[in-house]
């Protein structure tokens, strides 16, 4: 047997030891991997239009087109994006002419962009923790994440957006201490989508000095100038619209229990009075979850706010009382940037339940559209109950394994000013 070299820091993860042998390729070789992984992307977007969420945005940019932004909000409630996405829309459809799968593959750009974007940030992560090599793959991990590479590649829809953005604003905290910059980027987030709202209180929190907390808050406030003109014009129809959404009622977490045999999304007057009260109410149970979280992770002082703002996504899909397979992407690049196998784990298990529900809903014609339009049939919602039982465990993994600061997996920093602020 050959010799066993010395162990170096960069060798050991978790406690166990990672033999040199285990990372044959090198760094290169894996940034090559991971280019692949992004074409493949792109190879999926030119032959798929997506799901009905792309019919959808086609159909958001035609009123936008003919009547204006503020009149397509108050006519059309599906409309719950904020104001960018819907440009973006509009400005594809255009570019795009007539056709479908050109509309498709120009909207999706900035979406397989955004997860390249991503794929570095996690190579960004790790390559102050460990070798080169071993940070490239797991960056090839994600790059290669069946989940990310059909709701980026496929989907048609903005989630890979904000889960990048939000990635980003915690890489600006924990690794440079740039409070200002990770306030601008989590705004940037919530102007894809409402739901990285979520992470701003835990993000407070978090925060021990006011300088750390105005120096947040100035980079988030530039966030909120494209919603001030729709409160002020539309208000009502934008606060149903947008921040009173709720996606639809399907078998997944606590739904999955609360709706067995259900199969029509049109027969809401079947469904159990407790599942009608669970989707009206539960966002009040996620919000004093989410806040509990917070202030636990302010007390005890032993997460990273990687950690903080997976667990808060956790808890999201966990308690979520409306569900959008693509929801799924949302916490991925986090859980690639804190626990990279448990990770690959969700991102090929949730691919999988990707696959197997757009295989249910494709239509049999080529370019590939899914129409989503029924509620997950019983097997393929086991598969999504497999997902969600594995973020149920990375939950419990985060809030009840005890670790004092000396114990890290990874030298990173806890909750607190890691770096100079500026």
């Amino acid at each position: 047997m050959p010799r066993q070299k010395n162990k170096s820091a960069n060798q050991v993860y978790a406690g166990h030891e990672k033999p040199a042998q285990v990372m044959r390729l090198n760094a290169r070789s894996w940034a090559f991997i991971a280019i692949f992984g992004v074409i493949a992307r792109l190879a999926l977007s030119a032959v798929s239009l997506g799901t009905n969420d792309a019919a959808t945005f086609v159909r958001f940019a035609e009123a936008i087109h003919e009547k204006g932004l503020l009149q397509t909000y108050r006519t059309d409630e599906e409309l719950n994006h904020p104001p960018i996405p819907a440009y973006w829309a509009s400005l594809a459809r255009q570019a795009g002419g007539d056709s479908d799968l050109l509309f498709a593959f120009i909207f999706k750009l900035p979406i397989i962009a955004a997860d390249a974007a991503s794929v570095w940030l996690v190579w960004r992560i790790w390559r102050r923790r460990t070798t080169s090599s071993r940070a490239a793959a797991i960056a090839a991990g994600y790059a290669w994440s069946l989940d990310s590479i059909l709701v980026s590649g496929f989907h048609c829809n903005t989630d890979p957006i904000y889960a990048m953005l939000c990635l980003a604003a915690i890489y600006l905290i924990e690794e440079l201490g740039a409070w200002f910059w990770a306030g601008l980027a989590l705004g940037a987030a919530i102007n894809i989508k409402i739901i990285p709202v979520l992470l701003i209180v835990p993000l407070v929190l978090s925060m021990r000095t006011w300088r750390a907390l105005w120096l947040f808050i100035a980079g988030l406030a530039p966030g909120a100038i494209p919603f001030l003109p729709l409160l002020y014009r539309i208000g009502p129809s934008f606060i149903r619209n947008a921040l009173l959404y709720n996606s639809w009622m399907d078998h997944w977490g606590v739904n999955y229990f609360l709706l067995l045999g259900q199969g029509d999304f049109n027969k809401y007057a079947k469904m159990a009075p407790i599942a009608i009260f669970y989707y009206r109410y539960a966002r009040y149970l996620i919000f004093a979850l989410i806040l509990g979280w917070a202030a636990l992770a302010r007390t005890y002082n032993r997460w990273s706010r990687y950690e903080l703002a997976a667990v808060t996504f956790a808890i999201f899909l966990i308690f979520t009382p409306g569900f959008g397979v693509q929801y799924t992407i949302m916490i991925g690049p986090l859980l690639f940037a804190i626990r990279p196998k448990l990770a690959i784990a969700y991102a090929w298990l949730a691919g999988v339940f990707l696959f197997c529900t757009y295989f249910v809903f494709w239509d049999g014609n080529f370019p590939i559209y899914a129409n989503y339009h029924t509620l997950l049939s019983a097997p393929v919602a086991a598969i999504g109950l497999a997902v969600w039982v594995l973020v149920v465990v990375f939950l419990i993994i985060e809030l009840f394994k005890a670790r004092l600061r000396n114990e890290r997996r990874f030298p990173i920093h806890p909750i607190g000013p890691a770096k100079p602020e500026n």
